[in-house]
C-alpha cells in the first residue's frame, strides 16, 4: 500500500470513531480529500495550518481554527509516522 493511501486508510479509521468537536474532523476530511489529489496537495495542506508563518499573518485564530490545527496536527503526525520523518 502506497503511503497516501495508508494515510487515508488510517485517518478515514480516525474520522469513523472519532468524538472530537466538528473542526478537528473537518481538518480529517480535507486530508483525505488532500491525500486524492497527491502527496503535494497533502504537504501544502498540512504546512499551511501548522507552519507559524501561516497562522500569525495579520490574524488571530479563533477557538474553531485552534480545533482545526489540532487536526492538522494530528494528520501531520500520522504522516510524518508512515514517511519515517521526523
Amino acid at each position: 500500500m502506497n503511503p497516501l493511501d495508508l494515510l487515508k486508510t488510517q485517518l478515514q479509521n480516525a474520522l469513523n470513531e472519532s468524538t472530537e468537536d466538528v473542526d478537528f474532523t473537518e481538518a480529517l476530511a480535507d486530508a483525505i480529500y488532500a491525500c486524492n489529489l497527491s502527496m503535494k496537495a497533502l504537504e501544502q495542506f498540512i504546512s499551511s495550518w501548522v507552519l507559524p508563518d501561516a497562522l500569525t499573518i495579520g490574524r488571530e485564530l479563533d477557538d474553531c481554527d485552534i480545533r482545526y490545527v489540532k487536526g492538522v496536527k494530528f494528520v501531520e503526525d500520522k504522516w510524518h509516522q508512515i514517511t519515517g520523518m521526523f
